[in-house]
């Protein structure tokens, strides 16, 4: 008998609205994107003259890479049941 592979990254989180991890490539995803968060505030933080400074331009550096993690999101995710 034939198994149903599961080709979705993510699945509906019960609690709140959004997705959660559900495969190691969706896991990758997530802590991939989480590291450049981290390593652009780091990065932007030892040039940067004020947290003002850092704020925007973290967030400016985030805008392109949570776009691709949403249209990721949608891509990868499970059906509505």
């Amino acid at each position: 008998m034939l198994r149903k592979i599961n080709h979705y990254w993510f699945k509906r989180a019960r609690n709140f609205l959004g997705w959660k991890p559900a495969t190691w490539q969706g896991w990758l995803t997530v802590g991939l994107y989480l590291g450049y968060l981290v390593k652009s505030f780091l990065d932007i933080n030892e040039g940067s003259h004020s947290i003002i400074d850092t704020l925007i331009s973290t967030l400016q550096s985030a805008t392109i890479p949570t776009i691709v993690l949403i249209i990721i999101f949608f891509w990868k995710k499970s059906p509505k049941k």
